[in-house]
């Protein structure tokens, strides 16, 4: 199964709460994601960037993110096996008020990015915000296709339908019809 390790720490930026148990508290335990269905007590095996370890899991936490289950570590655990040495890959601020956001953007300045409401996800996935200017791509291509076969489409409908009337055309011009009067009954049929 695929999951993602977490410091325990994270847990209150997201919506995971301990449902049975309790937290980690040494490097040997983990917190698994409910949709796990691991239970307190039981032994996991998770592969980290120093190999396969084996844990304790000493608590569930839920409801969960759906697609992306989660082990969370201690704090030191997770900083050893998933954090970059010395550098600070996100951080999580909570506050209440509006411009909060806006102010932390400020404090910061251009060294980071500041995600807020429905852009939080860009924070979690950095790989959504270069997939969604590929799929916007990709949409505009599909639909220019699609406005050109329409194009044409129309087009060779209208074209055979006026050469299928060719006969009733020349009688009308025949008969006394104007080159006026004839594009005015091809151009009502168009419409």
């Amino acid at each position: 199964i695929w999951v993602v390790g977490r410091s325990w720490g994270s847990a209150g930026l997201t919506p995971y709460r301990l449902v049975k148990g309790r937290a980690p508290a040494t490097a040997g335990e983990v917190v698994t994601d409910v949709t796990l269905g691991r239970k307190v007590g039981e032994k996991v095996r998770v592969t980290g960037r120093d190999g396969l370890r084996e844990y304790v899991v000493t608590g569930v936490a839920g409801p969960g993110l759906t697609r992306q289950p989660s082990v969370f570590f201690t704090g030191e655990r997770a900083g050893e096996l998933f954090a970059r040495p010395g550098k600070v890959s996100a951080f999580g601020v909570f506050g209440d008020g509006d411009g909060l956001a806006e102010r932390v953007e400020r404090e910061l300045g251009d060294s980071a990015a500041v995600y807020s409401g429905d852009q939080r996800g860009l924070a979690e996935a950095t790989s959504a915000h270069e997939g969604r200017e590929m799929l916007i791509g990709l949409g505009g291509s599909l639909i220019g296709i699609v406005l050109m076969v329409a194009v044409l489409v129309v087009s060779g409908a209208f074209g055979l339908a006026v050469r299928q009337r060719d006969r009733e055309i020349a009688l009308l011009r025949a008969i006394g019809a104007t080159p006026r009067q004839v594009r005015a009954m091809i151009g009502r049929q168009a419409l």
